[in-house]
């Protein structure tokens, strides 16, 4: 038998892993495919042995070697009765022949990410887990929590949601009587993209002793150019809340953003009118252009963009 846990997600390939695990009754073994060689995969396809013996098999991203993984989707058919070998990818090229053939012969098992659009199931996932573990979780710091895990996929445009972050976090939380805040940013503080919103809230009530503070702490622990990034995004969402008016929630899916982060962006808009949303705008793509020909570094186009923000 062969299984295939195919996906990025590593909760759901741990998840899935000790289903299998659990379901055996046979010790597992972990491969390092690094240093698997083709007479020890020939072991294992094969099982050559006197004896009869149940084996489980575990090998992580062996498709990183080609000769290797071509080799196995070979001898699939050679696979002894007796062995059980599970192979967990993060990625394979649907293209190849390998591929084909083994999504027909291996028992396929889904370890997709949840894409920041899946906000809400994430957030029905998160209630229930906390559940498991004994915890009650709001439905405010459910919301916060998915945020914090929200990380950068694939493409650059997409966000994922970090499930092993979150289900790290639950586990230090278990036990807790009540969730607090203070302990939420212990176990779970706020992403760079969440603290870069703030630095943008701060910007909009033009508190520039808060907004001194907090580009400061940013700058000793952010890289420059992705903060820039952020921030300028952040910006350009915004503008687009702005110039398709309307309700937040209704516009949020046109966005392509989800409608808590829609209703707190649209939020610090109302600071702002068009014509300062234009310039503003005119500013981010200029620092922009400057950064990415080195007549800027980062930092600078972020607090001059910050401080123009503030002085509107």
């Amino acid at each position: 038998m062969i299984y295939l846990i195919l996906g990025p997600n590593t909760y759901r390939q741990e998840q899935e892993l000790h289903k299998i695990i659990s379901h055996s009754h046979t010790a597992a073994e972990s491969v390092d495919a690094a240093a698997l060689t083709m007479n020890g995969l020939a072991d294992i396809v094969r099982g050559n042995s006197l004896f009869s013996m149940q084996r489980l098999v575990i090998i992580r991203a062996l498709s990183e070697k080609t000769d290797l993984f071509t080799k196995l989707v070979e001898w699939i058919d050679e696979l002894s009765p007796d062995t059980t070998v599970v192979l967990v990818e993060s990625k394979l090229d649907k293209r190849t022949k390998a591929y084909k053939t083994l999504t027909t012969r291996a028992k396929v098992i889904d370890a997709e990410v949840l894409v920041e659009r899946d906000s809400a199931a994430a957030e029905r996932w998160l209630q229930e887990l906390a559940k498991q573990h004994g915890l009650v979780l709001s439905k405010e710091h459910c919301r916060q929590m998915i945020q914090r895990a929200l990380v950068s996929g694939d493409k650059p445009s997409v966000r994922v949601v970090d499930q092993m972050q979150l289900y790290q976090a639950v586990k230090a939380l278990q036990g807790a009587k009540e969730v607090t805040d203070d302990m939420l940013a212990t176990v779970l503080p706020p992403a760079t993209e969440e603290t870069v919103f703030s630095l943008l809230e701060l910007a909009g009530r033009g508190n520039l002793d808060q907004i001194n503070h907090a580009l400061a702490s940013l700058q000793m622990v952010e890289d420059g150019y992705k903060t820039a990034a952020l921030l300028f995004s952040q910006w350009s969402q915004l503008a687009m809340l702005v110039a398709l008016g309307g309700d937040s929630s209704q516009i949020a899916t046109t966005v392509g953003v989800h409608p808590y982060v829609a209703k707190k962006l649209y939020s610090v808009s109302r600071a702002f009118s068009r014509h300062d949303i234009r310039t503003i705008t005119q500013l981010a793509a200029s620092l922009d252009s400057d950064m990415k020909t080195s007549r800027v570094t980062p930092w600078d186009a972020i607090y001059r963009f910050i401080y123009a923000v503030a002085a509107i």
